[in-house]
């Protein structure tokens, strides 16, 4: 007797945790560009002091700290060694030229998942 094991399911389970997983991303109007090699990413951000780790790998290439350019500031939120959004940003003032460090305020982001939602009205089930 011939028994099929079909293993599709088992081996999507990593992919489909890590769409769930939760990004803490900062509040406001930033953006994120992306670069096709380190080199390129670090280049790019060379000339903003203490931003210690610019770039962070994704996929097929890397990704800028978040920017906003969008008030009297430029905002720059670097990455953690790990990984995770830093922390500390560095503001850039283009009238006078300084830098300075500012605190991002953050939210958590969730992709997808099995938590809470308005259809299941946040309830657990099976316990």
């Amino acid at each position: 007797m011939n028994k099929t094991i079909r293993l599709t399911l088992l081996t999507s389970i990593p992919a489909m945790l890590a769409a769930c997983a939760s990004d803490v991303v900062p509040y406001g109007n930033y953006t994120r560009t992306f670069y096709p090699s380190y080199a390129s990413c670090l280049a790019a951000y060379a000339m903003i002091p203490n931003l210690l780790y610019p770039c962070v790998a994704s996929g097929t290439g890397y990704y800028g700290p978040y920017v906003s350019t969008g008030g009297a500031s430029w905002l720059y939120i670097g990455y953690t060694s790990s990984g995770g959004l830093y922390r500390r940003g560095i503001s850039y003032n283009p009238t006078n030229r300084t830098y300075a460090t500012f605190t991002p305020q953050t939210r958590k982001v969730t992709r997808g998942g099995f938590g809470s939602s308005s259809r299941s009205g946040g309830r657990s089930f099976g316990g």
